[in-house]
């Protein structure tokens, strides 16, 4: 039992002296002018899930959070207050949960 504490106590000290990629980085990007109409109306695609964006050329999130779980970045659309990720495979943002 001690030595499974000892090298559970070595594992997270190694991972805290490594560093990691920080919890929430704000992304500095915003709207450009879409502020009262909101940006999914002119960029978004509607879909049985909410809206999803074609391509990744979009700079209106407010905010980028890394995921440990799925090793992604989700990206907060502050239009439709949610979150979204990046499906490399299909070139689009989709909402966290579709």
């Amino acid at each position: 039992m001690y030595r499974i504490l000892l090298g559970l106590a070595a594992c997270v000290l190694g991972l805290s002296l490594t560093g990691a990629a920080p919890a929430h980085e704000p992304v500095r990007h915003y709207d450009h002018g879409h502020t009262g109409r909101g940006y999914y109306r002119d960029h978004g695609v509607r879909f049985n899930g909410g809206y999803y964006y074609r391509g990744h050329d979009h700079h209106h999130w407010s905010r980028r959070v890394w995921d440990p779980v799925y090793h992604r970045y989700h990206y907060y659309d502050p239009y439709l207050r949610c979150s979204y990720y990046w499906a490399p495979e299909r070139n689009c943002y989709y909402p966290i949960g579709y």
